[in-house]
């Protein structure tokens, strides 16, 4: 008899410290002390309201020796499929009353419960709830000139990227994310007039009802469109004025010799104007000494390449 009951000890000692790790969980960020069976001391309840959000944490030490993770989140003694192998999730409850949640690692080795306690009524605020804030742009509206815009989005209860979703006109957008800064950032590319840009919050891979919006709308210039925002009147033309001088120059050097038909020698030699005269005359009078020609039809008289 006392054989046998020493074999059970031994067993029942070695199933609860199995795998060298401490099982623990956190509930809203606060350790409440695991007990198997509903406690009478207060100090073992976390005390919520009803359909108010609440985090489960793994706290279990070391993280990196817990391979799985198995969850009973409402005490009805079966683990819960939705939250398997999740380290983390939110979780409420819609009726008041007692509620245990049991939490088991490595394939049920070890395992913890915690208990709640569930008034009826609300907080005002959920801390542990996810929060996002745009810090760029600052305002829900804002108008710009630029084609690209840089947007930042404060973060809290956020662990990575997965958890957010970025909306560019309705198009999903890659972006960056600083867990450590609780920030996410991306420069976007705008297209002219309004664009909405959407960040949302995703809860076990689902959109959440937390989201924050903002709206640049882009003018990139005149649109005639919109002609109650821009107007534009082109100014009249000034009329060029006429130069005060002319400047009046020979393109050949004079006397030309030439030969004609006749075979008799000419010579031609501009007499009046001198090369590169300037007058302040809207006409001048040009005098051309010849010898050798037959008549004028044997002349010609080129004025900026126009032939008289």
């Amino acid at each position: 008899m006392f054989r046998n009951t020493t074999i059970i000890l031994i067993l029942y000692l070695f199933t609860s410290c199995s795998g060298d790790v401490n099982v623990n969980f956190k509930l809203n960020g606060e350790d409440i002390e695991a007990s198997l069976n509903e406690p009478f001391e207060e100090s073992k309840f976390l005390e919520i309201f009803t359909n108010d959000s609440i985090l489960l944490t793994d706290h279990s030490i070391p993280l990196n020796k817990v391979k799985s993770r198995q969850w009973d989140v409402n005490g009805d003694g079966l683990f819960d499929k939705e939250y398997e192998d999740k380290e983390h999730f939110p979780i409420a409850f819609a009726n008041e009353g007692i509620y245990s949640v049991k939490f088991c690692i490595n394939e049920s080795e070890n395992c913890v419960r915690k208990w709640l306690k569930v008034n009826s009524g609300s907080l005002v605020e959920d801390e542990f709830a996810p929060k996002l804030t745009f810090l760029s742009p600052s305002s829900s509206i804002i108008e710009t000139e630029q084609s690209s815009f840089p947007v930042e989005v404060k973060t809290a209860n956020i662990f990575s990227k997965e958890e957010l979703l970025l909306l560019v006109n309705g198009r999903k957008k890659s972006f960056d994310f600083d867990a450590d800064m609780e920030m996410l950032s991306k420069k976007i590319m705008l297209r002219e007039g309004k664009n909405k840009i959407e960040i949302i919050a995703q809860i076990d891979g689902i959109d959440s009802d937390i989201t924050e919006e903002v709206e640049i709308n882009y003018n990139k210039g005149y649109s005639f469109e919109d002609e109650d925002l821009y107007s534009y009147t082109i100014p009249e033309r000034e009329p060029i004025p006429t130069p005060d001088i002319v400047s009046v120059s020979r393109p050949v050097k004079t006397p030309v010799n030439t030969t004609v038909s006749n075979s008799k020698p000419v010579n031609v030699e501009i007499v009046s104007p001198k090369n590169n005269q300037k007058t302040d005359k809207g006409q001048q009078e040009i005098a051309i000494k010849s010898s050798g020609l037959m008549g004028q039809k044997d002349l010609k008289i080129e004025l900026n390449q126009f032939y008289f």
